[in-house]
């Protein structure tokens, strides 16, 4: 028995679930929270990028792939967008396409360095139902419009508009 809660970052509207409290709190590895909670750490400008593109031979490339025009190639870069990996496996087989590649790579190391850090976080349990359980001040007037707005589109039902439950928003 017992609820379960998350983590919750209001400004970003990210969750972290986190299970029952006294089994997440104390037996749970915490380092994609700490991550999370860490400010990043500022990168140099791609010294290291710009040295691969400009150091060693560049081969032409005559590959019929080549003769496609860069707006393919930023098809192609935006359909690996959540695969950081096959991202960087493409881009370093040529410099060519490491240069292509250099604005969604940037891209990647910085959804990557994405922090919680000075944002609004609470931690919440699933038996939290209305907005007046959450504490005065937390939430900025156009969030609780946005919360009353979500409701009222999730719900048919006429409910007392000072008691609308929170959970359909805030659902992980």
């Amino acid at each position: 028995m017992g609820q379960f809660w998350a983590m919750k970052n209001i400004d970003r509207q990210e969750v972290y679930d986190s299970g029952k409290l006294g089994e997440w709190l104390l037996a749970s590895d915490h380092s994609y929270l700490l991550g999370r909670l860490m400010a990043p750490i500022q990168l140099p400008k791609s010294v290291e990028y710009d040295t691969w593109l400009t150091e060693g031979k560049r081969v032409t490339q005559r590959s019929a792939l080549f003769k496609l025009p860069n707006e393919m190639f930023d098809m192609i870069f935006d359909e690996l967008e959540s695969d950081d990996v096959s991202l960087l496996c493409l881009a370093i087989t040529c410099k060519d396409l490491l240069a292509l590649a250099k604005q969604p790579i940037v891209d990647a190391v910085n959804r990557g360095m994405s922090t919680w850090a000075n944002c609004r976080l609470i931690c919440m349990g699933e038996y939290t139902q209305y907005v007046e359980e959450l504490p005065e001040g937390m939430l900025t007037a156009d969030e609780l419009a946005r919360i009353k707005a979500a409701l009222a589109a999730a719900s048919s039902e006429d409910e007392n508009e000072e008691e609308r439950p929170i959970s359909p928003l805030y659902a992980s």
